[in-house]
């Protein structure tokens, strides 16, 4: 059976790789943060191209937009290290930016947590600007990453840009200030990867207390068996001869580390950063199928619901019906619900929205869904009320 879903997890890796076969372009800029005495920072960008090389168009195909991601490279480790990224996730439909920042033996974690955290406003500034290489193809939404100090440094990020979307990284270090001590201010979701046997930053002194710190709606934090520290990387002096240091040596390769990682790392992003419902649900199968990992996971509940729970006076209405997966969701003056969660006909749960408060009682949902037969689950006041959603 395992090898059996092995193979099937290698076809959903792949399979998205050849629907969009994105070739890698790459940049080297420099943006300047006006408000840090004009601070430079140079920048390596890679994006989705129609050609593979230096300074190519990006790619255009479809007017698509492409989510951002800003990774921060590991203590005195440089951004070519982390070549498995890029080559990850750029052919799926992202843009990679690795700040050349805080380098040296003495690295600030504050001001590199403040660099990555300005190149995602500045590059989607560029996305609006004409004349930019990037104008009108960097979607709004983006990822801070990182590993090791990095990884650390992804937390301290946040506090910068309010319109961060999620955020993941790769054996997160301690940092100063710490990161551990702002992880309860974060509430974007949060994929937090460790590594068995990291004997540089040990799980339980590190990912583990951040992830159990975190505020998010929704965190999971996923722990490789055998992996090291240093392997979610490329090789690396300077990391290995540090990893040689201390035990326990890794106990799987390198290449079978990055493909757990890419395993779960897509259709996250994918979830979370584009949308995809379906891709939701491949994490969450890809999640509690292997036995590669430990996981844990904390996420606001969803509770299945089923027509035939379905009221003749519902408190809340759904219209248009039938919809083409826009719709409204209409509640009586003074009721406010919390949460709707959608499900397919199988009760899995494809599509969840928090609620703001609303003094017109009407909410607009905009969902990706299929054309099917689904149930809407309304949380509401310690309820749930069922109501029925036909999508043509």
């Amino acid at each position: 059976m395992k090898t059996i879903i092995s193979l099937w997890l290698s076809l959903w890796v792949l399979g998205p790789i050849t629907a969009q076969p994105f070739n890698i372009g790459h940049r080297q800029l420099t943006f300047i943060d006006a408000d840090r005495n004009d601070r430079p920072i140079l920048t390596e960008l890679y994006y989705p191209s129609a050609t593979t090389g230096d300074n190519v168009p990006v790619s255009d195909v479809g007017g698509e937009t492409y989510p951002l991601v800003a990774f921060g490279h590991g203590f005195v480790m440089e951004w070519s290290a982390y070549a498995n990224i890029w080559n990850a996730l750029v052919p799926e439909g992202y843009i990679i930016a690795f700040p050349r920042t805080e380098t040296g033996i003495s690295p600030d974690h504050l001001t590199f947590a403040r660099d990555l955290a300005f190149i995602i406003r500045a590059i989607q500034e560029e996305g609006k600007t004409v004349g930019s290489p990037f104008f009108g193809r960097v979607d709004s939404t983006s990822c801070v990453m990182g590993h090791s100090m990095g990884g650390g440094s992804s937390f301290l990020a946040v506090q910068f840009n309010e319109d961060i979307s999620a955020i993941v990284n790769f054996a997160a270090a301690e940092t100063n200030p710490s990161a551990i001590d702002v992880c309860p201010t974060i509430h974007i979701p949060a994929l937090i990867f460790a590594g068995g046997n990291d004997c540089i930053t040990p799980p339980e002194t590190n990912q583990v207390v951040m992830y159990d710190s975190l505020a998010s709606d929704c965190k999971t934090l996923v722990q490789i068996t055998g992996a090291s520290h240093c392997q979610f990387a490329e090789q690396n002096v300077l990391c290995s001869f540090g990893e040689l240091t201390c035990t326990p040596a890794p106990e799987i390769a390198r290449e079978e580390q990055h493909r757990l990682v890419d395993t779960l790392l897509i259709p996250w992003l994918a979830y979370y950063l584009k949308g995809s419902c379906q891709a939701s649900v491949d994490f969450q199968s890809i999640l509690m199928s292997l036995n590669e990992w430990t996981a844990l996971q904390d996420c606001a509940p969803c509770i299945p619901v089923s027509t035939s729970e379905l009221k003749k006076d519902p408190s809340f209405q759904v219209y248009p019906m039938p919809s083409s997966g826009d719709f409204y969701l209409k509640g009586p003056s003074g009721l406010q619900p919390k949460t709707i969660c959608i499900y397919n006909f199988y009760g899995v749960p494809v599509y969840q929205q928090e609620l703001e408060s609303r003094k017109n009682g009407i909410w607009e949902i905009s969902t990706r869904l299929n054309p099917g037969v689904y149930s809407i689950g309304v949380s509401y006041s310690g309820q749930v009320e069922t109501l029925k959603l036909i999508i043509q």
